[in-house]
């Protein structure tokens, strides 16, 4: 991620279905972890809802990626949004797309597209 500011986003996976069953859960209970995954560098991920908190079709993680930290091109088996809270950085795709990102944007990529932040 190019950029000289910390950004900050919130990440929602849809799969499936919603379910029917609400759950509440207070963001500053979810602390970052880094993620060390070979091609990612100053990423950290909070794991807000998941499977493990009963979500089966659906995930909400919050990312920080540090100034000059970024991601390897990877994908999803599902859709994937973003809305970007702080910074500003740039997106690409493995064909050559590049598209700069700032606080305050959402951006959707469909299955399986491949790309990197």
């Amino acid at each position: 991620m190019v950029g000289t500011k910390r950004i900050r986003s919130t990440i929602m996976i849809r799969c499936r279905k919603n379910t029917t069953i609400m759950i509440l859960k207070q963001a500053s209970d979810v602390h970052a972890i880094p993620i060390t995954k070979p091609g990612f560098a100053g990423f950290h991920a909070c794991f807000t809802l998941t499977n493990d908190n009963g979500c089966p079709h659906y995930a909400l993680r919050q990312m920080e990626i540090a100034p000059g930290g970024c991601t390897s091109f990877h994908n999803h088996k599902e859709e994937h949004e973003m809305h970007f809270l702080e910074g500003e950085g740039m997106l690409r795709t493995d064909t050559g797309g590049e598209v700069r990102v700032r606080a305050g944007e959402a951006h959707h990529l469909m299955p399986c597209e491949i790309h990197r932040s």
